[in-house]
């Protein structure tokens, strides 16, 4: 059972501070072959929604605008957005629809012993969260969010930042590093950068 924990201190975060993908240490880097004029456009790219359902206290990543609906009208959920300001609302980024080159698939699985969602492009992590009481979420690809990169360098690109609480059984997404960081002082533990994708917009 999960058990409700105070509310985060305030959480402040602008758009200005979006962690810089330069900034941030990786030894190998993706190949980039999209142009980076194109990554905005809805030809490539989908808006990676964040929602939170108090209850279960567990956060949930979507890119379908049904899934985003069902879960916010019949589940309990709602927006979850990092700024409370737009653009921002409820968009943690973008990431893109097709497998490109120098992409992973985003995989999402749910653990009904818990009633937490978890989100990872890392194939260890798949491998042990399968073993441990998670299970693949949604119909046949559509456990399948979308595409991410899982190095940095390519341009543009900010780390999808993994915040991860045992009491709470749940995790937590974000691009900005001030968030992350706060989650962190309030008792989470940082599971560091989950993959890459680009900012809202």
């Amino acid at each position: 059972m999960k058990f409700i924990l105070p509310l985060l201190s305030a959480v402040i975060a602008l758009p200005a501070q979006l962690a810089d993908a330069a900034a941030v240490n990786v030894t190998s880097r993706a190949l980039c072959t999209t142009p980076s004029s194109d990554v905005t456009t809805t030809n490539f790219v989908a808006n990676l929604r964040r929602l939170y359902n108090p209850t279960l206290t567990d956060h949930f990543l979507t890119t379908d605008g049904i899934a985003e609906a069902q879960y916010t009208f019949d589940k309990g959920y709602n927006s979850d957005g990092d700024p409370t300001t737009t653009p921002y609302l409820s968009t943690s980024g973008l990431v893109f629809f097709n497998n490109v080159p120098g992409t992973v698939a985003l995989f999402r699985l749910y653990n009904s012993a818990t009633s937490t969602h978890l989100f990872t492009a890392d194939t260890s992590v798949l491998s042990s969260a399968l073993a441990s009481g998670y299970a693949y979420e949604g119909l046949p690809y559509r456990h399948i969010v979308g595409y991410v990169y899982v190095t940095g360098g390519c341009a543009g690109a900010v780390p999808l930042y993994w915040a991860h609480n045992d009491a709470l059984s749940d995790n937590y997404y974000t691009v900005f590093a001030n968030n992350y960081n706060a989650y962190i002082a309030n008792g989470w533990t940082g599971k560091g950068i989950m993959a890459w994708i680009y900012p809202p917009v």
